[in-house]
C-alpha cells in the first residue's frame, strides 16, 4: 500500500467521530480511485454506522470482507451490522462456521452474545459474554453485554455489577454510562445518575436516550432548561427512532411538571410515531393469547402452601398499580421482589393451542421450569413476588402448576389506566396497542373478559384490589392483601417508598415516593384526547365504574 493511500485512509478515519458524513463521503471517493483497497469500503461501513445507517453499513463491511476474506476485523463488522439491521440470525450462522472451523476470540464471542440478545437469547448471551471475558478479563463491551443479558433476565443486582463494571473500565463509553446511569436510578441513585448522564451530553449533544432517561428523573420544578435542550435535539434530529424517544421525552418532562395539555401535545406525536414503527413487529410477535378463551381448566382448589416459598402473582393492567403492590408487599420480612418475570409466558406459551394437552404432567414439569428458572434469593424466600402485569391471561395455567399460589389483581379505573398508558413509553412489541387509542379499548375490554372467567373459576386464590381503595385507605387494604397470601402485617408495607428493592419498569420513579392519591380521576384533564378510547369500552364489562361521567 503506498504513502498516498495511507495518508487518505489515515484523513478519513480521523472523521469518523466528528464528521461521519464527510468521513463517508471521502471514503467512496477513495474507493472509487482504489476499488482493490477494502480498507476504504471498512470505513464508508463505519462512517455509516456511526449514522446509525446499519443495513448500509453492512453492504460496504461485505465489500471489504469479499476483497480479504482473511482479514477477521472486516467479518466482524459485517456481523456486527447484521446484528444492528435486524440480521442477528445471519450473524449467528455466520459466527457458527467460524467457530466450527477453529476460529476463536474475545472479540467474536462478545458479537455472538450481543446477537443473542438481539434474539432473546439472554441465558446464552450470558454464557458467550462470560467465554468473552474469560479469554479477556476487563473487557467493558462483554461486561455490558452480559448486564443487558442478565438485566432482561430480571437478575437485576448482577446486572447493575457488570454496568458498574464496564463503567469502571471505560467510562467515556456512552452506551456503557447510560446504562450505569439507569441502573442507578432505578436503584433511587438519582443524583449520580443525573450526573453521568450530563457528562454523555457534553460528550455527544443531543443523545436521544441520555435526554429521555433524564427527563424521567429530572427535578420537576426546573424544567425549562432541560425542554428547550429536548426541542433543540429535535430540531437536529432525522432519525425516526431518535424522535420518538425524544417526543417521549418531553411527554414525561411536562407530564411530571404538571402540564397536562404540553404532555399530551407531545405524546400525540410520540405515540403516532412508535405505533408506525411498531405495528409491524407487535403483528409477528403475538402468540395467540386469544386461544386461551378455547381452552378449559377444570377450577381451582384453595391448596395451602406444601413447602416456602409461596409464588405470589400481582397482576393486571399495566399503570394499575401493580408495582405498588410489589413494593408493597416486598417490605415485608423474607419476602422477595422478583420484578416483572417473563417465565410463565415462554413456559406457557406452547400451550396457547387448546389442542395441545395440558394435563398433570405438563403441569408439574411447567412448575418444576419455572421454580428452575427464579433466582436463587426468590427460591429461598418465604414468598416471592412475580409481578407481569399480562401474567392476567395465564391465570389458569398459573393455578393449575401452581395450586397454592396466590394472586393479587390491581382494578383501576381504565381512564385513568388508558391516560397513563398514553403518557409513557412502552418499546416492546407486545404493548404497542398502548400507543393507539382504539387499540387500548379493545385490549381493555379482553382484559376484563379474562379476569371475569378467572374469577368465576378461582374465587378463593384470586384476590382484587381497586387501587383507588389502596391509596385512599392503604392499611385496610394492605392487610387484605397479607391475609389473602398468608403473610405476617408490619407497618412496614405502608412505606413502599423505603423499598431498596430495583424497579425495571416505567413506575421506577414513582414508587419512591409516598403512597399517594394524586394520579386518580387525572383522566378528567384528558376526556376530549381520550375519548375514543372510552367510546370504545364496554359498560358491561365494567360495572365498578360510571364510564358514562363527564369531566
Amino acid at each position: 500500500m503506498n504513502k498516498t493511500i495511507v495518508s487518505e485512509l489515515k484523513k478519513v478515519s480521523a472523521l469518523i467521530g466528528t464528521h461521519p458524513e464527510r468521513a463517508l463521503k471521502k471514503a467512496n471517493l477513495g474507493f472509487k480511485k482504489h476499488p482493490d483497497q477494502a480498507d476504504f469500503s471498512n470505513l464508508a461501513g463505519l462512517a455509516l454506522v456511526s449514522l446509525k445507517r446499519p443495513k448500509e453499513a453492512a453492504v460496504h463491511f461485505q465489500k471489504a470482507a469479499k476483497l480479504r476474506p482473511d482479514h477477521l476485523p472486516f467479518r466482524q463488522n459485517l456481523l456486527n451490522a447484521l446484528v444492528d439491521c435486524g440480521g442477528a440470525d445471519k450473524a449467528l450462522a455466520g459466527l457458527q462456521q467460524l467457530f466450527d472451523s477453529g476460529v476463536d476470540s474475545p472479540a467474536l464471542r462478545l458479537s455472538q452474545a450481543r446477537a443473542q440478545i438481539e434474539t432473546a437469547c439472554w441465558d446464552q448471551a450470558v454464557e458467550s459474554a462470560t467465554r468473552a471475558l474469560a479469554m479477556q478479563p476487563g473487557l467493558a463491551e462483554a461486561h455490558l453485554a452480559r448486564g443487558i443479558a442478565k438485566e432482561f433476565l430480571k437478575q437485576l443486582e448482577s446486572s447493575a455489577q457488570d454496568f458498574e463494571t464496564a463503567f469502571s473500565l471505560a467510562p467515556a463509553d456512552d452506551r456503557i454510562a447510560t446504562n450505569h446511569a439507569r441502573a442507578l436510578a432505578q436503584a433511587g441513585d438519582t443524583e449520580p445518575a443525573i450526573l453521568i448522564h450530563r457528562q454523555v451530553l457534553q460528550r455527544t449533544p443531543n443523545r436521544a436516550s441520555n435526554l429521555f432517561e433524564l427527563a424521567r428523573i429530572h427535578p420537576s420544578d426546573s424544567v425549562s432548561q432541560l425542554a428547550d435542550e429536548i426541542e433543540a435535539a429535535l430540531e437536529q434530529s432525522s432519525n425516526a427512532e431518535d424522535r420518538e424517544l425524544l417526543c417521549f421525552a418531553m411527554t414525561d418532562l411536562l407530564n411530571r411538571a404538571g402540564d397536562m395539555d404540553g404532555a399530551l401535545h407531545w405524546a400525540a406525536q410520540a405515540n403516532t410515531q412508535q405505533f408506525r414503527h411498531m405495528a409491524r413487529l407487535a403483528a409477528q410477535a403475538d402468540p395467540g393469547y386469544s386461544k386461551i378463551f378455547d381452552r378449559e381448566f377444570s377450577g381451582g382448589v384453595n391448596a395451602p402452601s406444601p413447602v416456602a416459598p409461596c409464588p405470589i402473582f400481582v397482576l393486571g393492567q399495566p399503570r394499575s398499580g401493580t408495582t405498588l403492590v410489589e413494593m408493597m408487599l416486598t417490605r415485608l420480612e423474607n419476602v422477595f421482589s422478583c420484578g416483572e418475570l417473563r417465565h410463565m409466558d415462554n413456559l406457557a406459551r406452547p400451550y396457547l393451542d387448546p389442542d395441545i394437552p395440558f394435563g398433570p404432567q405438563e403441569a408439574d414439569q411447567l412448575a418444576q421450569s419455572y421454580l428452575d428458572a427464579l433466582p436463587a434469593n426468590a427460591r429461598e424466600s418465604r414468598a416471592f413476588v412475580d409481578k407481569m402485569p399480562h401474567n392476567y391471561q395465564l391465570i389458569g395455567f398459573i393455578l393449575t402448576a401452581f395450586p397454592h399460589a396466590r394472586i393479587v389483581h390491581c382494578l383501576r379505573d381504565p381512564r385513568d389506566v388508558a391516560l397513563s398508558m398514553w403518557l409513557t413509553r412502552f418499546p416492546a412489541a407486545g404493548l404497542t396497542y398502548t400507543s393507539d387509542l382504539d387499540a387500548m379499548a379493545e385490549a381493555a375490554n379482553t382484559y376484563r373478559r379474562h379476569m371475569a372467567r378467572w374469577e368465576a373459576l378461582y374465587p378463593e386464590q384470586i384476590l382484587t384490589v381497586r387501587y383507588e381503595d389502596l391509596v385512599a385507605m392503604p392499611e385496610p387494604q394492605s392487610r387484605r392483601m397479607v391475609d389473602h397470601c398468608g403473610l405476617d402485617w408490619n407497618e412496614a408495607i405502608l412505606r413502599p417508598e423505603q423499598n431498596t428493592a430495583r424497579v425495571h419498569t416505567a413506575s421506577a420513579h414513582q414508587v419512591r415516593k409516598p403512597i399517594s392519591g394524586k394520579a386518580v380521576g387525572r383522566w378528567h384533564q384528558a376526556e376530549d384526547v381520550l375519548r375514543p378510547f372510552i367510546n370504545k369500552l364496554d359498560p358491561e364489562l365494567w360495572p365498578e365504574f360510571d364510564l358514562l361521567e363527564q369531566a
